[in-house]
């Protein structure tokens, strides 16, 4: 079991748009590298950048630790580490309500077995949040599977900010860390 957190600065806008619906992942080979010396680090990757959900809600990605492939909204490849492991939970905490995002793509973010029963209904008059991913606990960690804490800031209407932590978790599955709930 890991105590290692990492925060982060006040982030900044960034969503993208995506003009024709993806197929996911697709046969993409995801191959991430990892040296070494960071087969088991939780430290927040120096590259981080934010970007944002249709909903609002902003999630870090890193160019060295995930995704590594994005041909639509969801992000795919992450590196098979620790980081890695808290960024595609932290991704997937979030972007599953992101209405840009297709069944397919969505399917590919999910372990076989969640994926094999995800039943897709985006809701397209959900209202916005304004909610950030604001760091993250490694709860338990192995090379097969890792628990994550996801420290959620939120503001509310009236300014109010209140923070929690969710636990997501993520398997290693086809070369790529999938959101699971076991």
């Amino acid at each position: 079991a890991g105590g290692v957190s990492s925060s982060s600065s006040a982030p900044s806008e960034g969503g993208q748009q995506t003009g024709t619906p993806t197929p996911g992942r697709g046969d993409h080979k995801c191959d991430v590298p990892v040296a070494p010396d960071k087969a088991f680090s939780a430290e927040l990757p120096s590259d981080y950048r934010f970007e944002t959900t249709t909903r609002g809600v902003i999630y870090p990605i890193s160019a060295q630790y995930g995704p590594t492939y994005k041909p639509g909204v969801v992000g795919y490849c992450f590196a098979h580490n620790p980081t890695g492991a808290a960024l595609a939970a932290s991704q997937g905490s979030t972007i599953a309500g992101d209405t840009r995002a297709t069944e397919a793509e969505l399917r590919g973010l999910y372990s076989s077995r969640i994926a094999a029963d995800l039943q897709y209904a985006p809701d397209y008059n959900a209202e916005r949040v304004h909610a950030r991913i604001a760091g993250y606990d490694i709860e338990n960690y192995s090379p097969e599977k890792a628990t994550i804490g996801i420290v959620v800031l939120t503001k509310d209407s009236e300014g109010k900010n209140t923070g929690f932590k969710i636990l997501m978790t993520v398997v290693w599955e086809d070369n790529d860390w999938k959101v699971d709930n076991n």
